[in-house]
């Protein structure tokens, strides 16, 4: 009963916002300057049902069905001048397990533009920044920019969202104007915002009596999009570092993570066709046996997707997509993960095989009811659950390997 009541209570919340409909697209976070309106301030809001039939995501999702997922912001961006510009976003986002609602500083920046000639632009950029990871990363929160309700996971994690979404630190960027294209170069040198209990449970599985604290990383990306803007390729590398700390260790163990991510998209027409690669190190270095088993010191993963999006003429879309995820690109089976956890724990758990890949088919449809509104509904079919949050299945060992998604939403931006 009291399921169904919170399940009626997240239904208001729903008709509520579409009913009030205040919301906007984070233009800021593509720092465009606009030389024109010094000041603009926008805003968006956007609610989604998700129902399971096995697992959970994003919410208590396998039963009636979850409206926990939820965002909005506010964002600004003044230009104070014409060299220097500011920016800044506050973010409440809900996802079950995953994220409360509490309002937290999405990113918040000073922009100073050495160089802004028609031909190139140079520049640096310090604060808390968007990582620029892939075609979505730096926009994933705004439902308007991102190409689907939920984001192909194989990259876009959302277990490890607090982890890949911001860091602080400080960036250099160019653009250069070909006479085929545009040509960008962005180089950072970051601090990575680790998240608590979020990132800890992606990253040891368990949420330890130990803290994770960032170290100094890297995040490099190389843009290049033709003058017609029918193709755009990207080569993204982020390095992040991390020490876990806890009394009574002799000495702290490390994390680093390293990604490099391929990215391209084509437009023909009615047409707009997406594929995004990535390939993902992994190691710790002097973490307890019992933490970090010694199989999974260091492992590389890979990842990739392949979208169709057909834009009709009457506001409507509809998109496919092939997601897939391997934790470890030579065990893409989980057989040698088990073999060796049961060689390690004396315990078999066959059931760890589809922790260790995902694969996800995706069909959605999309209507743009207006230029503020716009309403989505996608299914999902999954074999496996690498990407999973352990937040809403705290008893990862009873979750099924085949499973679906379906999803809704209406956001509105202003």
């Amino acid at each position: 009963m009291l399921k169904l009541l919170n399940c009626k209570n997240r239904f208001a919340d729903f008709l509520l916002i579409c009913l009030c409909c205040f919301s906007a697209e984070a233009s800021a976070a593509s720092f465009n300057w606009d030389k024109e309106n010094k000041f603009q301030m926008h805003g968006f809001v956007s609610q989604s049902f998700i129902y399971t039939d096995k697992n959970n995501f994003l919410g208590e999702s396998s039963e009636n069905g979850s409206f926990d997922f939820t965002e909005l912001a506010l964002n600004f961006s003044y230009r104070a001048w014409d060299k220097f510009y500011v920016a800044g976003q506050v973010l409440s986002r809900r996802a079950g397990e995953l994220d409360n609602g509490h309002l937290a500083i999405d990113f918040a920046l000073i922009d100073y533009r050495y160089r802004d000639a028609v031909d190139y632009q140079l520049g640096i950029r310090a604060g808390r920044l968007k990582n620029a990871l892939g075609f979505y990363n730096k926009t994933r929160d705004v439902p308007f920019t991102r190409p689907s309700i939920i984001l192909p996971q194989s990259i876009y994690f959302d277990r490890t969202r607090d982890l890949a979404i911001s860091s602080d630190g400080v960036q250099l960027y160019g653009y250069r104007n070909l006479d085929s294209g545009l040509l960008m170069l962005e180089l950072g040198l970051i601090m990575p915002v680790m998240g608590g209990r979020n990132t800890e449970l992606a990253i040891l599985s368990v949420d330890r009596a130990g803290s994770l604290s960032g170290e100094p990383g890297s995040l490099a990306r190389l843009v290049f999009n033709t003058s017609d803007q029918r193709l755009k390729v990207s080569l993204t590398d982020l390095f992040l570092n991390a020490v876990y700390n806890e009394s009574g260790f002799v000495d702290s163990g490390k994390f680093q993570f390293r990604q490099t991510i391929f990215s391209v998209n084509l437009n023909r027409g009615n047409w707009d066709y997406s594929s995004e690669y990535a390939r993902r190190e992994v190691s710790f270095d002097g973490m307890p046996v019992n933490y970090v088993p010694p199989f999974l010191n260091h492992t590389t993963g890979e990842s990739y997707y392949f979208q169709a999006v057909y834009h009709a003429e009457n506001f409507w879309s509809a998109y496919l997509r092939y997601d897939v995820l391997f934790q470890n690109k030579k065990d893409r089976s989980g057989e040698q993960y088990v073999i060796d956890f049961d060689l390690f724990a004396g315990t078999s758990m066959n059931k760890l095989l589809y922790s260790r890949f995902a694969k996800d088919k995706t069909f959605g449809v999309q209507w743009d009811a207006s230029h503020a509104l716009m309403w989505r509904m996608e299914l999902h079919v999954v074999d496996g659950i690498a990407w999973l949050p352990l937040q809403n299945n705290p008893n990862i060992g009873d979750a099924e390997q085949r499973w679906k998604i379906l999803a809704a939403s209406v956001s509105y931006k202003f």
